[in-house]
C-alpha cells in the first residue's frame, strides 16, 4: 500500500506505491571495458508519487497570510491529521477495490486524489466513507456513469441522501445498469486475478 513521508518544513506529504517501483540491474561497460551494473529504478507509468500541500488549502493559506509563517506545531498537526485522514479513505483497498472493479493500488490512488481533492475543497469526507463504504462508493460510480457528473459532483449529490432515498436511487433504471457494469467489470478482474494466482501456483 501507499508510503506517506511528511515533510513540516515544506508542508507536504508525498504518497508513493511502492508495489509500482520496478528495481533491476542492468548490465554495462565502464570506460576500460570492464563489465558493469548499474541499479535501474523505474515507476510505472501512473503511480508517479502524489503530493499534497498543505498551503493549497484556502482556509490555511488564508491563514498563513495573515499572521505569517504558520507555527511547526500547527503544520506538524495538521498534516498528521491529514496524513491519517487519507489514509483512512483507502485502508479497505484490498477489499473494496476489487468490489468496484479496480486493482488495490489503482483504488487507492483514486482515493488519494479523491480525498485530497476534497481537502483542497475544504470538505471533510471521502468517497467510501460516505455512508454505506464500497456499496456507496458503487452508486457514487454508478451514479456519475449515468449522468455523466463528475465523482465528486455525484458523491454531492449521493452523500446526503437517506438510506432509503439511496435504494430507490439503485432501482433506477440507468442506474441499475451502471451498477450491474461495474460489478460485471470486478467480476472478470477477480476472475482473471484468481486465475493468475492459479497458474503461478501450478
Amino acid at each position: 500500500m501507499p508510503k506517506k513521508v511528511l515533510d513540516v518544513a515544506l508542508a507536504t506529504i508525498v504518497f508513493s506505491f511502492p508495489e509500482k517501483t520496478l528495481v533491476e540491474k542492468v548490465p554495462g561497460v565502464d570506460g576500460e571495458g570492464m563489465v558493469t551494473e548499474e541499479t535501474k529504478t523505474t515507476i510505472e507509468p501512473g503511480f508517479e508519487p502524489i503530493t499534497f500541500q498543505l498551503h493549497n488549502v484556502p482556509s490555511i493559506a488564508a491563514l498563513r497570510d495573515a499572521v505569517g509563517n504558520l507555527p511547526e506545531i500547527l503544520v506538524q498537526t495538521a498534516l498528521h491529521g491529514i496524513s491519517q485522514k487519507i489514509g483512512d479513505s483507502y485502508a479497505g483497498a484490498a477489499k473494496d477495490g476489487p468490489e468496484v472493479g479496480l486493482e488495490p493500488v489503482l483504488y487507492a490512488k483514486a482515493q488519494i486524489e479523491s480525498m485530497i481533492q476534497q481537502i483542497y475543497n475544504e470538505k471533510w469526507y471521502a468517497v467510501r466513507q460516505a455512508g454505506g463504504g464500497a456499496q456507496n462508493t458503487i452508486l457514487v460510480r454508478a451514479y456519475a456513469q449515468a449522468t455523466g457528473k463528475t465523482l465528486e459532483e455525484a458523491l454531492d449529490f449521493v452523500e446526503p441522501l437517506s438510506d432509503d432515498e439511496k435504494k430507490q436511487l439503485q432501482k433506477l433504471p440507468k442506474i441499475a445498469a451502471a451498477i450491474a457494469g461495474i460489478r460485471a467489470e470486478a467480476a472478470v478482474a477477480k476472475a482473471k486475478a484468481l486465475a493468475e494466482k492459479a497458474a503461478a501456483a501450478g
